[in-house]
């Protein structure tokens, strides 16, 4: 994703706009602020897309880049609309392990919607067992 914004910015607008990196700056700025939805595609939008990503690109691809490397994996596909307390669309394959683990939390995914657990609900989810585990023996001492 890095090499990619790079390609991007490395590059006046009007060539990109001009090319077929138009399409590619359209998926980059999907995937990193838009969670997969469609943007616009008019030569305004465009050339705010380019801006945006010439000032924080790089930052939003590297936290991209750290969603590549999520210990989780979904076994359902595209978005999904989340409402209170989200209130946003969610690209369930590009969901960082944070975001899977609240969303777990929260009720809005299930253990069964995923092929492997982020590894940070599985730590929270086994403290969480040990607590309960500790409640019960204190109240069966009683």
């Amino acid at each position: 994703m890095i090499n990619e914004v790079l390609e991007i910015i490395n590059k006046e607008f009007e060539e990109v706009y001009s090319s077929s990196l138009s399409l590619k700056l359209l998926n980059i700025y999907s995937k990193i602020y838009l969670d997969g939805a469609q943007p616009n595609y008019c030569k305004a939008a465009q050339q705010s897309y380019y801006n945006l990503l010439q000032s924080e690109g790089l930052q939003k691809a590297k936290i991209m880049d750290e969603i590549l490397k999520s210990t989780h994996k979904t076994n359902v596909k595209g978005l999904m609309y989340i409402g209170k307390p989200f209130c946003r669309h969610f690209d369930l394959e590009n969901l960082t392990d944070k975001q899977a683990t609240d969303l777990l939390q929260s009720g809005w995914l299930k253990e069964n919607q995923f092929d492997k657990l982020p590894e940070l609900y599985k730590e929270e989810k086994k403290i969480e067992d040990e607590i309960k585990k500790e409640e019960k023996k204190a109240k069966a001492k009683k």
